[in-house]
């Protein structure tokens, strides 16, 4: 019964505000960077060869982003995303779509239990994963670990 009250208390008028946030990261990270604004050296994967292909030739730090289409912290974080992939671009960024049959099995051996999801990975090894879109913690992350 309680869930039912809760239910009735959140609205659909709400979520915008609630995501609000996440909208304003792009400004944030953007700002002084508008020549990066549209570039991308994201790697869509396509399916789980393409994936280990992708893992097993880096040389150096990998990210994951395991997203949604139907996400809307994905949708916000993703210029962050594609922006990090321009300036660094000795990382490699990739990017997984959670929905894709082709990669259950991605999914389900990185254990993502939230999107956006992102893993930190050297030497086929994952060294972090950060849940939610937390652009400090990306940039922090790609620092530490690259």
């Amino acid at each position: 019964m309680a869930i039912m009250q809760l239910a009735r208390q959140i609205s659909l008028a709400s979520a915008p505000r609630a995501l609000r946030p996440l909208a304003s990261l792009q400004p944030i990270f953007l700002r002084g960077r508008s020549s990066l604004a549209g570039q991308t050296n994201v790697i869509e994967v396509t399916d789980q060869k393409h994936y280990e292909e992708e893992i097993g030739s880096a040389t150096g730090l990998s990210v994951v982003d395991f997203t949604a289409k139907w996400c809307g912290p994905c949708r916000a974080v993703a210029p962050v995303y594609d922006a990090l992939s321009v300036e660094h671009p000795q990382v490699k960024f990739l990017k997984v779509d959670i929905d894709n049959e082709e990669l259950q099995e991605v999914v389900g051996s990185a254990k993502v239990s939230a999107v956006p999801t992102f893993n930190f990975v050297k030497s086929g090894e994952i060294l972090a994963q950060i849940q939610g879109a937390d652009q400090a913690q990306l940039i922090a992350n790609i620092s530490k670990f690259q």
